[in-house]
């Protein structure tokens, strides 16, 4: 509209005086935190330390973020989570309300598989019900444990961790999602895997609508670049948008 009205104006439009073109804030760019093993291994030794000691909340915040570190799932697909969405025998998970609608299944390593196990059997045994449609993460009233109850838990245990960004700031849970995919992309240069090759496949993996929202999450950090550097010195380089902002995908 604004643009319609300054090219009137330049052709001998009579208008009235014209507002000055508005001015909106550029968006903030924040890079994503790539967490560090020993990083990972504080974060899930605080949630070990949760109380109270004789409840399941420790148990259920340790495999709750152990999941999101070793799948790269989004935390609203994990709170999402029935206990009959896991098949433990065929070592997957079956993400029913995933983002944009889409529905995926998720292999799952064999610890990971062990660590749900493990947490089942505790969690059935202090609230005493294995319904598929239970919610598989619940609280101590049995009912689904809260967004909002979980950053607040993530926060406290992060400031626990002393865990920080390099500009002093708190990582994200969705930084998590990231340090997958990144881990993932080191994990392929370090074996010399072609990365474009698998990229489709990690991109179905993490649920996205097509690589190019993957192709945001492996945007540059110091790590990546030199490991690319290293390994593919007379090759192209892996064709990672910089300059865009991290969003919630």
């Amino acid at each position: 509209m604004w643009q319609a009205l300054r090219y009137a104006a330049r052709h001998g439009v009579a208008l009235p005086p014209l507002p000055e073109r508005p001015r909106f804030p550029r968006r903030t760019v924040v890079r994503p935190h790539i967490f560090s093993p020993e990083e990972i291994d504080r974060l899930l030794g605080a949630a070990r330390d949760l109380g109270p000691s004789d409840s399941l909340r420790p148990e259920t915040f340790f495999t709750l973020f152990a999941l999101l570190v070793t799948t790269g799932i989004r935390i609203g697909e994990a709170l999402a989570m029935d206990i009959g969405d896991i098949d433990f025998e065929g070592a997957s998970l079956r993400i029913r309300r995933g983002k944009f609608g889409k529905s995926r299944i998720v292999p799952l390593h064999p610890t990971t598989v062990e660590a749900l196990r493990t947490y089942m059997g505790r969690r059935l045994a202090a609230h005493g019900t294995d319904l598929g449609s239970a919610p598989f993460f619940s609280t101590l009233c049995k009912t689904r444990l809260a967004h909002r109850t979980v950053h607040g838990t993530y926060r406290e245990l992060i400031e626990r961790a002393r865990i920080s960004t390099p500009g002093g700031g708190l990582p994200r849970i969705h930084d998590l999602r990231h340090t997958f995919a990144v881990r993932r992309l080191l994990d392929w240069y370090g074996r010399g895997i072609d990365v474009n090759e698998r990229l489709a496949a990690l991109s179905t993996y993490l649920g996205h609508v097509d690589v190019s929202s993957t192709l945001v999450y492996l945007r540059p950090n110091e790590e990546t670049l030199r490991e690319a550097a290293k390994r593919f010195q007379h090759r192209c380089p892996l064709p990672i948008p910089a300059g865009e902002g991290s969003r919630d995908r």
